[in-house]
């Protein structure tokens, strides 16, 4: 596995683990309580310092155990890149073009921001699970 294949697959563990436990713990919330009562801004920030850190050692660690193919990019590389980076545009435009749509519908804060943030976080989960597949694949 390359390194750019296992940096996609460190990245989408974070992600998976870090808004995994942000799904969970909101779910919690929200059951509580009514969601205009929810103050779900410091949830936000406080799940990207997991997901940075989970990211920083886990690509540190793959770096250190193949330090010469950590600076490798060719074309292959770049071409998996844009494929899944189209992949990911795709579902992020849904998602705000359904945020817009529940924006004009006068839906709760809430749910438009959390309608962004799911349309965010399925966009990166889709280019990653399209770039380790084209990289299983071949190109």
């Amino acid at each position: 596995m390359s390194f750019q294949a296992k940096s996609t697959l460190v990245m989408l563990v974070a992600l998976a683990v870090a808004y995994g436990w942000y799904g969970v713990t909101l779910l919690g919330l929200v059951g509580d309580n009514g969601v205009a009562e929810i103050r779900y801004q410091p949830l936000v920030f406080i799940v990207v310092v997991p997901l940075i850190v989970i990211a920083t050692v886990g690509h540190i660690v793959i770096s250190a155990f193949n330090p010469a193919e950590a600076d490798s990019n060719d074309e292959r590389d770049r071409e998996i890149a844009r494929r899944g980076s189209v992949v990911g545009g795709v579902v992020v435009s849904v998602a705000a073009i359904g945020s817009l749509f529940a924006a004009m519908a006068e839906f709760e804060h809430f749910w438009i921001a959390h309608l962004l943030l799911a349309g965010l976080v399925l966009a990166e989960l889709a280019d990653g699970t399209w770039r380790l597949v084209l990289y299983r694949r071949g190109v």
